[in-house]
This record gives C-alpha cells, structure tokens and sequence, in this order.
C-alpha cells in the first residue's frame, strides 16, 4: 500500500484504529497490523537486507506503535506515513546497533571476539581459549556476568536488557562496560603470563 494513494475513507479508519489502540484495544492492533504488515516488512528489509532482522524490526515497530498511539496526531500525517517513520526508524537503530556493537563469531567453545577499534583487543581474543574466557566471566559479578551474556551471547541491546531486567538504560551500559574492561584486563594479563 503506498500511502499516497489512501483515501480519506482509509486515512479516517487507520486514525480511528489508532485511537482504539490508545486505549488498549488489541482488535484494533491486531487490524492495524494486518494492514501494514507487508509495507512496513518492505521497508524494513530494503533497509536492513536480512530477513530475520526485518522481522525483529517490524516486531520491535508495532511494539513501539502500541506503546506510542497516545502520542499520534494528525500534523505527523497519516498513520501509515507515520507507522513507515517508526518502521524506518527501528530499522536505522537496527543498523546501529550492528556497526557499534563488538560481534562474537562461533560458539564459547571457539570464541573470537572482534571489536571495532580495538585490535589490541581482538589479536589477544583470538588467542584465547573457551577456559580462559569462562575463567573471566566467572571473575566478574554476576550482574555484569548476566548483561553480558545477555548483550553477547543472545544478542539483546542496551535497551532490550533494561527492557528485561527493569533497570535503567544507563545501568545497563555501565555494568556491560565495567564488566568488558575488567574482562580485558584479566585477558591480557592471561596472555602476557602466557607469552613468557
């Protein structure tokens, strides 16, 4: 559906599906999503060129459009122009996430940790073994232990571990941070005990 071609008749009804919705009405959602899944799907898999993504983009989209129909108006234009804008949105933040976030390959058993900007980082991880890295895990606390293995080894973001653990965004970052850096030290000290 290309939003501009919808009549007033459709612009009217996706403005009253969305005000049901901001008042909780599932139905409506359930309506809305049916209408704009396949759109919003396209744009997300033009933007992100992965399938499985595109899907959690438009998951995590109708999230966000359920939580925020209280917040449309009509100065932000229709409703699928303005259902497309968070699509598009979380599709970028899809993106970001994805050039900021240091990428894990392999299982534990084959660890290779690459981080962007960081080669010193990623020569010393490569050289690791499964034990030593569980070695420094199991050093750090547990709720640095948790955020991390949530971040790295399910993949969440910041904001879907907070989601899920009810802490603040700025925990989240600082106990995956914190716990990164103790992590390092304690492999680098491992492999300059190793290289004597």
């Amino acid at each position: 559906m290309d939003p501009r071609n919808v009549s007033k008749d459709e612009i009217a009804h996706d403005q009253a599906l969305v005000a049901r919705i901001a008042d909780g009405d599932q139905e409506a959602f359930a309506a809305l999503y049916d209408r704009l899944a396949t759109q919003a799907y396209s744009l997300a898999i033009y933007v992100v060129k992965d399938g499985r993504a595109a899907e959690d983009v438009v998951q995590e989209a109708f999230v966000n459009i359920w939580r925020m129909a209280r917040t449309y108006t009509t100065e932000r234009g229709s409703v699928a122009a303005w259902a497309m804008t968070v699509v598009r949105n979380r599709a970028v933040d899809h993106l970001r996430r994805l050039s900021s976030r240091p990428r894990i390959v392999g299982d534990l058993e084959n660890l290779i940790v690459a981080t962007p900007h960081d080669e010193v980082w990623a020569s010393v991880a490569r050289s690791l073994d499964a034990e030593t890295v569980r070695g420094a895990m199991s050093s750090l606390p547990v709720e640095q232990q948790q955020t991390i293995e949530m971040g790295f080894f399910q993949g969440l973001s910041h904001q879907e571990i907070a989601d899920r653990t009810g802490l603040p965004l700025g925990t989240v970052k600082s106990r995956m941070r914190n716990g990164l850096r103790k992590m390092r030290a304690r492999l680098v000290g491992e492999e300059r005990r190793s290289a004597r």
